[in-house]
Order: structure tokens, then sequence, then C-alpha cells
């Protein structure tokens, strides 16, 4: 179970042995119970976790402009 465990594990990037970090979360997915930090995750993502962030400041944008932002519209 362990062998196969690894064998999954390096098709997605990810260290052969299961992490077990301190306050981490528990992962639902398998039997050895991995317990993973954020960090992990998106260093070890495959492929890599894309994140964008907007700055909103008030009577900056509209909002037709925050609208179309959370609907990922964005005018350019």
């Amino acid at each position: 179970m362990k062998e196969r465990h690894k064998q999954i594990r390096a098709e997605y990037g990810l260290p052969a042995e299961p992490p077990k970090s301190e306050g981490g979360i528990r992962c639902d997915l398998c039997s050895n119970e991995c317990k993973m930090i954020a960090e992990e995750f998106f260093e070890n993502s495959a492929p890599p976790v894309l994140t964008a962030t907007t700055l909103l400041v008030p009577f900056y944008v509209d909002d037709k402009e925050v609208e179309n932002i959370a609907n990922k519209q964005l005018l350019l």
C-alpha cells in the first residue's frame, strides 16, 4: 500500500512520503492521513497554483468594475 502511495504521489510531483506537518490540515483523500500546510501544497502542485489579487480602494473603482472582477471579466 505504501509503495503504491509513493507511485501516485510521484505522478503528481509530490514527495514520496506524506507530510506530517505539525498544525497541518488533515488530508481526507488517502488512508495515510497526510497532514499538509498551505506552503507545501502550493510548492508541490502541478501545474503550479496561480493566484491574483486586486486592490479595491473605496471610490476608486465603481460597482460595475467590482462586479466584473467578481465574475472574472476584467476590463483592461
